[in-house]
């Protein structure tokens, strides 16, 4: 649009400098009119906003009051604000949104401290809105038991599991089967018989489904894509949709074992499927919104390689040449630990290097670790002053009390974590979240006004 504006206003100059527009009157028109334009062109700086943004599950924690979660989201908002957080992530999974698109969903018992309705979600984007943010809503497509409602309610649009055996392996968390009619998940790494047999709770986890939608579900496709448009609408304020819409797909766990020899396709053409139809979905009733996907998948060195000899069919990294280039990659990587692709040493993350030579635009994600996210962060900024397509940094959080915990961490950096929010927790555990949420709170200090500098 900005070069076709360039294009008119180039025309419009060259009539008045070959003097072809004889009225001094109507000359002077145009060139008020060109001055005007230049006024209103969008600016470099604008166009290249830096996304400082911020990822998290809404949750009324306090008394499962809904209305209570309001004021603190609202307080939490203007903290972020005067942080220079400028974007909200809304993670509308595990049943943080409730879905009227569907008889299922709508009779679904949501968790009451969850399920927010259409009005509350406006309410939550007018918030960010007030506050001068972008809104971005998240929902998975493909893994993570489709954001738990979709399995729970749909367990037949979900990828099918096989029957349990005896002597064969199983991966703890990789494989799913079924048992006497009802579906288990491995816990624990080990060759079946008699003895380790569900509902053996040492071996076996009971589940509603696998974790991941059939990708040639064409009914359960649909239903997504309506999941999908009702989220949209019910962040859409005055008329103005979210800015993004981010549809997870990372953590692929239970997948086709030799899907070439049973689909006739690999991993990466199915998976790259499944991300396509997407993208093209919310691209074909509204263009202007962004896609952005986790990564993970799509990276050789981590998650999208097979896991091991038996599943070597299961790679869906070579999908990074089969999606649309017009996507976001939400590279996430929250430890300066090679567990995360961290290369010590050149002091940087490799991958956010590698997604950008391929050509996408990147938004580089941490968590709660001070040096991780900071090396992050450094890593990102190179690669903006060579690229120019790093969008900025995603802070995730992943903890279910962020309202109204983080506020006063962020405010405070003597503070720590609330007893009642670990009250039940074992000491140890007690431990590890209160790291967890005053590192999430130190990692953003210390390290928003990184984000973006170019030196």
């Amino acid at each position: 649009m900005k070069n076709n504006i360039f294009k008119f206003l180039r025309t419009l100059f060259c009539l008045v400098r070959v003097k072809r527009v004889k009225s001094i009157l109507f000359r002077n028109a145009i060139l008020a009119i060109l001055f005007i334009s230049l006024l209103y062109i969008p600016s470099d700086a604008n166009a290249q906003k830096v996304w400082k943004g911020f990822m998290f599950s809404p949750v009324a924690t306090t008394n499962n009051s809904h209305s209570i979660f309001m004021e603190d989201f609202r307080e939490l908002a203007s903290v972020l604000k005067n942080k220079g957080i400028n974007t909200i992530v809304f993670d509308m999974n595990n049943q943080g949104f409730h879905f009227t698109c569907d008889k299922r969903l709508n009779t679904f018992p949501y968790s009451k401290s969850r399920g927010f309705t259409t009005s509350e979600a406006r309410q939550m984007a007018k918030i960010a809105r007030d506050n001068g943010m972008q809104v971005i809503v998240a929902m998975q497509v493909l893994s993570h038991s489709m954001g738990y409602t979709f399995a729970k309610a749909y367990p037949e649009y979900m990828l099918p599991v096989s029957e349990w055996k005896p002597s064969k392996l199983y991966d703890n968390k990789l494989d799913y089967i079924e048992y006497r009619g009802k579906v288990y998940k491995a816990i624990k790494k080990h060759t079946s018989d008699a003895k380790n047999a569900p509902p053996s709770k040492s071996f076996w986890q009971e589940a509603p489904s696998s974790p991941t939608r059939d990708p040639y579900s064409r009914e359960g496709e649909a239903l997504t894509f309506k999941m999908i448009d009702e989220l949209i609408q019910g962040f859409t304020v005055d008329g103005i949709a979210p800015e993004g819409f981010h549809i997870g797909s990372d953590e692929l766990r239970y997948w086709y074992e030799q899907p070439q020899t049973t689909k006739g396709a690999s991993s990466a053409q199915i998976f790259a499927r499944v991300i396509t139809d997407a993208y093209k979905h919310i691209k074909s009733n509204t263009p202007q919104i962004e896609v952005i996907m986790w990564g993970d998948m799509l990276d050789d060195q981590w998650n999208g390689a097979s896991k091991s000899k038996r599943r070597s069919g299961q790679d869906t990294a070579a999908a990074i040449d089969l999606i649309p280039k017009d996507i976001i990659i939400a590279d996430w990587r929250y430890e300066a630990h090679r567990s995360y692709g961290y290369d010590s040493a050149n002091s940087n993350f490799p991958s956010v290097g590698k997604f950008l030579d391929k050509g996408f635009r990147v938004w580089p994600t941490s968590w709660s670790d001070v040096k991780g996210t900071t090396e992050l962060i450094m890593t990102g900024n190179r690669e903006q002053v060579r690229t120019g397509r790093v969008i900025g940094h995603l802070y995730s959080t992943w903890l279910d009390a962020i309202v109204p915990e983080l506020a006063p961490l962020l405010s405070n950096p003597e503070r720590q974590l609330s007893d009642e929010i670990v009250s039940g927790f074992s000491d140890k555990k007690k431990q590890a979240f209160s790291s967890y949420y005053r590192g999430l709170a130190d990692s953003i200090n210390a390290t928003v006004n990184l984000v973006g500098k170019q030196h």
